[in-house]
């Protein structure tokens, strides 16, 4: 029976919707499937954002009343977070110079920094901050770096060579716009305050790439000099007390967050520090403490993320 042209065209219109449907099918099945691994990768980004600022801010330090920043009459007080870097690189010239001390702890995470009470004490309201033992109140970290090499006589961590001095001050300015980013741009996005999942990757990376620069000019500057520290290979400075407090906490033995293996000079000069600074593990000890707990963490989150994967 021969076959007419509209059952032709008929039988031509069923196919095409048949294959129209099927390639719907596909394309929705597709959509579904790219839906879903981005909801675990946000679900993931935002566990992990969870987890870390759970594993940070948790109970950072027993809770004290704000009577307790009254500083103690005639004794050099200490204001900081004791796994803050600048408030670390004080601490190790204070107990190293075995300088006579109060330490106040200050949860800046939650701010206590910016209250009336304890601003009444310290008007800039920033950590760390000291209050002499005559009174006088000392923000900045570099400021009181200098103020107690000064006070206090410590040439060791100085130099009378007005050139070394010089480049003592170099490093402490140059750690504000350099090894101070490692810190802002990877330690605060990754643990302190996530940013949104879709931007994470992008911030991340320029931090990490920003991070790689200061390294490598870093290890130029102890490949030309050939010195052990900063300014010279004798005793560390205040600006090695200043610096290293920024480039340990990204390593494994802190927060894990970068990568040294391909600047082997700097995980040496670290341990340089840590070998000629008598107080270096006792300061360092909450860092690591506060590091293991969020990579514990970070651990159950992946293992967590791998079931449902």
């Amino acid at each position: 029976m021969p076959i007419s042209q509209t059952q032709v065209t008929l039988a031509i219109g069923s196919n095409l919707l048949q294959s129209l449907r099927n390639a719907i099918l596909q394309a929705s099945k597709s959509i579904s499937r790219t839906m879903l691994s981005f909801q675990r990768t946000s679900l993931k980004a935002t566990k992990c954002s969870a987890f870390y600022r759970m594993a940070v801010t948790a109970q950072p330090f027993t809770s004290i009343s704000m009577s307790d920043y009254t500083p103690i009459p005639n004794k050099l007080n200490l204001y900081g977070n004791t796994r803050s870097q600048p408030t670390r690189s004080v601490l190790m010239l204070l107990r190293d110079a075995d300088v006579d001390h109060v330490l106040h702890p200050v949860d800046n995470l939650a701010g206590e920094h910016k209250k009336p009470q304890f601003k009444k004490i310290l008007p800039a309201g920033l950590l760390p901050s000291i209050v002499t033992d005559s009174g006088v109140p000392i923000g900045e970290g570099a400021a009181i770096l200098q103020y107690l090499v000064d006070r206090y006589n410590l040439v060791d961590w100085t130099s009378a060579n007005v050139v070394e001095r010089a480049q003592i001050n170099f490093w402490l300015h140059w750690n504000h716009t350099n090894t101070r980013n490692g810190t802002m741009q990877i330690l605060v996005p990754e643990i302190l305050f996530p940013p949104p999942p879709e931007k994470a990757a992008a911030i991340l990376a320029k931090g990490q790439k920003t991070h790689t620069r200061t390294c490598t000019y870093l290890c130029k500057h102890f490949q030309a000099s050939g010195n052990k520290f900063l300014v010279n290979s004798k005793h560390p400075s205040i600006a090695d007390l200043m610096i290293v407090t920024e480039l340990d906490q990204l390593s494994h033995r802190g927060y894990n967050l970068f990568d040294y293996l391909p600047f082997l000079r700097i995980e040496q000069y670290i341990e340089d520090v840590r070998s000629a600074v008598r107080s270096y593990d006792e300061t360092f000890q909450p860092v690591a403490d506060k590091g293991a707990e969020v990579n514990r963490h970070m651990r159950v989150v992946d293992d967590n993320m791998s079931v449902c994967s």
